[in-house]
Protein backbone atom coordinates (compact mmCIF):
# COMPACT_ATOMS: atom_id res chain seq x y z
CA UNK A 1 0.00 0.00 0.00
CA UNK A 2 1.26 3.52 -0.99
CA UNK A 3 1.86 6.14 1.70
CA UNK A 4 -0.75 8.27 0.47
CA UNK A 5 -3.43 5.35 0.11
CA UNK A 6 -2.01 4.52 3.94
CA UNK A 7 -2.99 7.82 5.05
CA UNK A 8 -6.37 7.94 3.62
CA UNK A 9 -7.45 4.44 4.59
CA UNK A 10 -6.31 5.59 8.37
CA UNK A 11 -7.39 8.71 8.36
CA UNK A 12 -10.34 8.87 6.54
CA UNK A 13 -13.00 7.26 8.52
CA UNK A 14 -11.83 9.27 11.37
CA UNK A 15 -12.33 12.18 9.23
CA UNK A 16 -15.94 11.32 8.38
CA UNK A 17 -17.20 10.62 11.68
CA UNK A 18 -15.78 13.89 12.78
CA UNK A 19 -17.99 15.43 10.14
CA UNK A 20 -21.03 13.51 11.24
CA UNK A 21 -20.40 14.25 14.65
CA UNK A 22 -20.45 18.00 13.78
CA UNK A 23 -23.87 17.67 11.52
CA UNK A 24 -25.91 15.35 14.37
CA UNK A 25 -24.88 18.18 16.75
CA UNK A 26 -25.59 21.04 14.50
CA UNK A 27 -29.96 20.01 14.99
CA UNK A 28 -32.29 19.25 17.76
CA UNK A 29 -30.99 16.25 20.01
CA UNK A 30 -32.64 12.85 19.02
CA UNK A 31 -31.96 10.93 22.33
CA UNK A 32 -34.98 8.07 21.91
CA UNK A 33 -37.30 10.37 23.65
CA UNK A 34 -39.55 7.61 25.24
CA UNK A 35 -37.08 6.27 27.07
CA UNK A 36 -36.51 7.62 30.27
CA UNK A 37 -32.80 6.39 31.27
CA UNK A 38 -30.71 8.28 33.75
CA UNK A 39 -27.81 9.94 32.13
CA UNK A 40 -28.91 8.88 28.56
CA UNK A 41 -26.67 11.70 26.97
CA UNK A 42 -24.06 10.95 28.98
CA UNK A 43 -24.41 7.07 27.57
CA UNK A 44 -24.77 8.86 24.11
CA UNK A 45 -21.24 10.56 24.82
CA UNK A 46 -19.41 7.69 26.31
CA UNK A 47 -20.00 5.48 23.23
CA UNK A 48 -19.96 8.59 20.28
CA UNK A 49 -16.88 9.55 21.94
CA UNK A 50 -15.32 5.99 22.22
CA UNK A 51 -15.55 5.17 18.33
CA UNK A 52 -14.27 8.59 17.93
CA UNK A 53 -11.47 7.26 20.05
CA UNK A 54 -10.73 3.63 18.05
CA UNK A 55 -10.80 5.60 14.80
CA UNK A 56 -8.02 8.29 16.33
CA UNK A 57 -5.97 5.63 18.04
CA UNK A 58 -5.89 3.47 14.78
CA UNK A 59 -4.86 6.90 12.49
CA UNK A 60 -2.13 7.88 14.94
CA UNK A 61 -0.81 4.38 15.83
CA UNK A 62 1.51 4.71 13.06
CA UNK A 63 2.75 8.07 13.87
CA UNK A 64 2.98 8.19 17.19
CA UNK A 65 6.45 7.15 18.57
CA UNK A 66 6.27 6.00 22.84
CA UNK A 67 4.08 3.09 23.12
CA UNK A 68 0.70 2.67 24.76
CA UNK A 69 0.92 5.50 26.94
CA UNK A 70 1.70 8.23 24.19
CA UNK A 71 -0.91 6.63 22.31
CA UNK A 72 -4.09 7.30 24.95
CA UNK A 73 -2.26 10.54 25.59
CA UNK A 74 -2.55 12.02 21.81
CA UNK A 75 -6.06 10.20 21.62
CA UNK A 76 -7.51 11.45 24.59
CA UNK A 77 -5.97 15.17 23.85
CA UNK A 78 -7.80 14.84 20.28
CA UNK A 79 -11.07 13.38 21.83
CA UNK A 80 -10.71 16.46 24.29
CA UNK A 81 -10.44 18.86 21.66
CA UNK A 82 -12.82 17.80 19.43
CA UNK A 83 -15.09 17.24 22.11
CA UNK A 84 -14.81 21.02 23.33
CA UNK A 85 -15.07 22.92 19.65
CA UNK A 86 -18.27 20.18 19.40
CA UNK A 87 -19.35 21.70 22.51
CA UNK A 88 -18.57 25.21 21.51
CA UNK A 89 -20.36 24.92 18.42
CA UNK A 90 -23.67 23.29 20.49
CA UNK A 91 -23.56 26.71 22.13
CA UNK A 92 -24.58 28.55 18.59
CA UNK A 93 -27.40 26.13 17.85
CA UNK A 94 -30.59 26.81 18.53
CA UNK A 95 -32.44 24.00 21.53
CA UNK A 96 -28.82 23.27 22.18
CA UNK A 97 -26.34 24.16 24.93
CA UNK A 98 -22.48 23.51 26.08
CA UNK A 99 -22.00 21.04 29.22
CA UNK A 100 -18.68 20.74 30.93
CA UNK A 101 -19.84 17.57 32.10
CA UNK A 102 -20.22 16.49 28.03
CA UNK A 103 -16.57 17.51 27.41
CA UNK A 104 -15.41 15.69 30.41
CA UNK A 105 -17.15 12.52 28.90
CA UNK A 106 -15.95 12.90 25.66
CA UNK A 107 -12.41 12.60 26.75
CA UNK A 108 -13.36 9.91 28.74
CA UNK A 109 -14.51 8.02 25.28
CA UNK A 110 -11.57 8.81 23.57
CA UNK A 111 -9.96 6.88 26.29
CA UNK A 112 -12.42 4.10 26.46
CA UNK A 113 -12.01 3.92 22.18
CA UNK A 114 -8.04 3.79 22.39
CA UNK A 115 -8.25 0.84 25.07
CA UNK A 116 -10.43 -1.09 22.63
CA UNK A 117 -8.42 -0.46 19.66
CA UNK A 118 -5.20 -1.54 21.92
CA UNK A 119 -7.19 -4.29 23.45
CA UNK A 120 -8.23 -5.63 19.66
CA UNK A 121 -5.50 -5.61 17.94
CA UNK A 122 -1.44 -6.80 18.35
CA UNK A 123 -1.41 -3.41 19.36
CA UNK A 124 -1.96 -4.11 22.79
CA UNK A 125 0.87 -6.14 23.56
CA UNK A 126 3.86 -4.51 25.68
CA UNK A 127 5.15 -1.61 23.22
Amino acid sequence: MTGAKKIAVLWAPLLAYMALIWHLSSGPVYLFPSLDIPFKDKIAHMAEYSLFGLLAARAFFPEVKGGRRALFAVTILAAAVWGGIDEAHQSFVPSRQADAADFAVDAAGGAAGCAIFLIGTKHGKKT
